[in-house]
């Protein structure tokens, strides 16, 4: 490797080709962040040299690797590793201040020789002598293999004064750095009113000689990864997606695969679609970068923070049994996968299938931290049976929707997906429901827990809803609880055979905000207080075809001009029709509870949890008696048989099952264990189990909860096998 600082004139004045390979991003420097700054600095240096000044100015680093020449040719060959933006930039300069100096020769005639002369000097940085060619071979000193190829090609061959973008309004960012160039040159040339061939001097010396770069030379066997990895331009960073890229394509290089199948292949996530930003936290990162993440999780089976995507997905190559042409059709296949559901997700109308419901719904309710198990489930490759795969969605969803409905935290989320997958990649993959349902069940911190149907009754009861949910998520609880209405929660098929449209219909207050004028205080509202806790609990909300007037959405309930009577006319919701039939006389404070009550009934048959599950909480207070609890506490307190059978919760264990012995130890295949984690090993054939989450009883209850009920039972000083 060679460092040496240079001059675009020491960098582009031997006859070569310098390429941007297929694989590197494509142009992205824009005006304001890098056109504008880089033309100052130029216009800086020319002015300085009017003034017979040298001053310098520092550019930033390039990479570039040698490549091997075919015998016969004359053209020295270079692959550009790092700083294709600044290279790309600056030859459309060089080029638009040549276009310039050209159509000022054709105007001015007395000097017309001079400034041809300076910009021949510039075309020899940007085009290779015919001499050094061969027939057919572009004259260009700098190309480009990826999409950015037709549109460099097309500004800098064109002839002076013209313009093959013009008039487009989505010119590609090429050909509007060129315009924008020739437009700067063309002011600051003419502009003491003349063709100046001393301004003329000035620019084209501070091109060629007032610039400087870093160049880095490797040898054609050097690795240009890590130096790639490190630097970084001024201007637009580099992503992790870019990142990933330039590793995958250097493997497959070094492998001799097909670049141009890979490089048409990777070019979805080019696209807007793939390249579209979303939040995450604080922070926001491309599509791409996301997906990405989320499938190397669901590979993995473990926590990968999207700021450390790149390392680990490096360390995920090496250590690889697949090649990079193999990893690059198993993304592929994946993001097709996937892309088709964002799509379906997206639609506003009709029946869509389970995948796309769940990222609806997940997306609405802000809780994408799921995403990695929905890519395992949908990833082609594991060929998982479309039942087994909404049945697995089902779990999680409702895990995730509860957790929303409490409006508890996700940021503890993501190591219980990523074990999640790591659970699915050691499991039978037909029973991935099962295994999911029994890892969830197990979990009993606030902060992962999946709560259950008591909690979600008496925290939504008296819950101002329209305050407390932002209204993607309000919106989306409402058209579920439709859509349970619709026969959509049922084991057959829909009575209406249609969902409610997912449109971003209205949100109607009932009893309205502002009621005051309309909505006198009666027998069931005891004071202004309680009218007003109830204005925006779920009850009193519902969703509207269109948005009412302000005089029919705070007028009177009933009469030809009442809300009653306006939801009777506009409407053909089924939450309307059971709003009508409870609101026929009025609408007040008991039928708001009731309604609540209706529509909580909806959430929890949409989002259901497994017979017996209570969302149980590890009670601090008495964890130390909760870690010593022993199978033989269990049996002595009577809350466990001796004899009793013990099942595995999922499926990896099928067919093994455990007896309860008098000592408290289990017995499984006439082997003796004296802890539920060593007969779940052994039962399972794998290094680690937890064992009380993994063994059941015969009614279906997790050995996890009967040591939660021993706790308890200690806690409050009960008898053995007492339930006061």
């Amino acid at each position: 490797m060679e460092t040496h600082v240079r001059t675009p004139f020491e960098v582009f004045n031997t006859p070569q080709t310098l390429t941007v390979p297929m694989y590197q991003r494509l142009y992205v420097w824009q005006r304001e962040p890098q056109w504008q700054p880089l033309w100052e600095d130029v216009q800086r240096l020319a002015e300085a040299a009017l003034r017979r000044e040298a001053p310098l100015h520092f550019l930033g680093a390039v990479v570039i690797q040698q490549a091997d020449k075919n015998w016969g040719e004359s053209l020295d060959k270079w692959s550009l590793v790092d700083g294709q933006q600044r290279l790309t930039t600056l030859q459309l300069l060089m080029d638009a201040v040549a276009g310039e100096l050209m159509l000022l020769a054709a105007q001015s005639p007395d000097v017309a020789k001079s400034l041809e002369r300076l910009a021949s000097q510039l075309e020899e940085c940007t085009h290779n002598d015919d001499k050094y060619l061969r027939e057919g071979q572009s004259a260009l000193k700098l190309g480009h293999e990826n999409r950015d190829a037709q549109a460099f090609r097309a500004v800098m061959d064109a002839k002076p004064g013209t313009l093959p973008y013009e008039g487009q309004v989505d010119a590609p960012l090429i050909a509007q750095a060129h315009a924008y160039f020739a437009r700067m040159a063309r002011e600051w040339l003419g502009a003491d009113g003349a063709a100046s061939t001393d301004r003329g001097e000035a620019l084209t010396q501070a091109l060629r000689q007032g610039l400087q770069l870093v160049v880095i030379s490797l040898k054609s066997h050097e690795d240009s990864q890590a130096i790639f990895e490190t630097l970084n331009a001024r201007g637009t960073p580099l992503t992790a997606t870019d990142l990933i890229k330039n590793l995958v394509f250097q493997r497959l290089d070094a492998e001799g695969a097909d670049l141009a199948g890979a490089t048409a292949i990777w070019g979805r996530f080019e696209t807007k679609r793939w390249e579209t930003e979303e939040r995450v936290g604080t922070t926001s990162y491309p599509r791409s970068a996301l997906f990405l993440r989320s499938w190397l999780v669901a590979e993995l089976g473990e926590e990968v923070p999207q700021r450390q995507l790149f390392p680990r997905f490096k360390r995920f190559m090496a250590e690889s049994t697949r090649t990079a042409a193999e990893i690059v059709r198993e993304l592929d296949a994946c993001a097709r996968a996937y892309e088709a559901v964002l799509e379906e997700s997206a639609l506003e109308v009709g029946d869509i299938s389970v995948p796309a419901m769940f990222l609806y719904r997940t997306q609405a309710s802000k809780q994408q931290t799921a995403d990695p198990v929905l890519i395992w489930l949908i990833d082609p490759k594991r060929h998982i049976p479309d039942d087994v795969r909404d049945a697995a969605l089902a779990v999680v969803e409702s895990w995730l929707v509860r957790r929303a409905l409490l409006r508890l935290g996700t940021s503890n989320l993501a190591p219980v997906v990523a074990a999640l997958t790591g659970r699915l990649n050691a499991s039978d993959p037909t029973a991935a429901a099962d295994a999911i349902s029994s890892y969830l069940q197990g979990l009993d911190q606030p902060t992962t827990y999946w709560p259950g149907d008591e909690e979600i009754r008496r925290e939504l009861a008296e819950l101002p809803a329209y305050q407390r949910y932002a209204r993607p998520r309000l919106r989306m609880i409402l058209e579920a609880a439709e859509d349970h209405l619709r026969g959509f929660t049922e084991s057959g098929p829909s009575r209406t055979g249609q969902r409610v449209p997912r449109d971003g219909r209205p949100i109607e207050h009932l009893l309205p905000r502002k009621w005051q004028e309309h909505w006198p205080l009666g027998s069931a509202a005891n004071s202004e207080a309680v009218r007003a806790d109830h204005v925006h609990r779920l009850g009193n909300l519902t969703l509207i075809t269109q948005g009412l007037n302000s005089s029919i959405s705070n007028g009177p309930w009933s009469g030809e001009r009442g809300k009653h009577a306006a939801l009777t006319k506009h409407d053909v919701y089924l939450l309307n029709r059971e709003i009508r039939a409870m609101g026929a006389a009025h609408w007040d404070e008991e039928l708001i509870d009731a309604r609540t009550t209706h529509l909580i009934d909806a959430l929890l048959a949409t989002w259901p949890v497994p017979d017996g599950h209570e969302g149980t909480l590890r009670d601090k207070d008495v964890s130390d008696g909760r870690d010593t609890v022993t199978v033989q506490k269990l049996v002595a307190r009577g809350l466990l048989d001796v004899n009793a059978e013990l099942v595995p919760a999922y499926a990896r264990a099928k067919g093994k099952a455990a007896v309860v012995l008098a000592s408290g130890n289990l017995l499984v295949d006439d082997r003796e264990f004296d802890s539920p984690s060593g007969a779940a090993r052994f039962a399972a054939g794998t290094r680690s189990e937890a064992g009380w989450h993994f063994w059941r009883t015969a009614d279906g209850r997790l050995l996890n909860a009967l040591r939660s009920d021993y706790v308890r039972e200690l806690a409050r000083g009960t008898e053995p096998g007492a339930t006061g």
